[in-house]
């Protein structure tokens, strides 16, 4: 990842060069060095990045998921899908603590 991406995931996120380094437990000096190029961004952050730029989660929670997947031998990719199939089931047998939505999708009356 350049740094002018990083840059400008960071800006889709609304988040300034200090949030996005206590995010990642790093200073925003060394976020300022990623964005300009000075230092590579660590491959650990742009996985995050990326992964979180897709998914409605936030930072911290993918980095906890991150770090539980490692710790059970299995890719952060494989947490991400068991966590999706375990929400699913939930919703599926009525167990979820998601709110409901005001839309439903699906067939229409006509």
């Amino acid at each position: 990842m350049e740094g002018e991406q990083l840059k400008q995931l960071r800006k889709d996120r609304g988040l300034s060069r200090s949030e996005l380094g206590r995010e990642f437990g790093v200073s925003e000096h060394t976020v300022a060095k990623w964005e300009q190029g000075v230092n590579p961004v660590p491959l650990s952050v742009e996985r995050l990045l990326l992964s979180s730029v897709k998914l409605p989660i936030s930072l911290e929670d993918l980095s906890e998921l991150q770090a539980v997947a490692e710790s059970s031998g299995i890719s952060l990719e494989a947490a991400v899908a068991e966590v999706l199939r375990a929400g699913l089931r939930q919703i599926q047998a009525g167990t979820s603590t998601l709110p409901p939505t005001s839309k439903k999708r699906g067939k229409t009356k006509e």
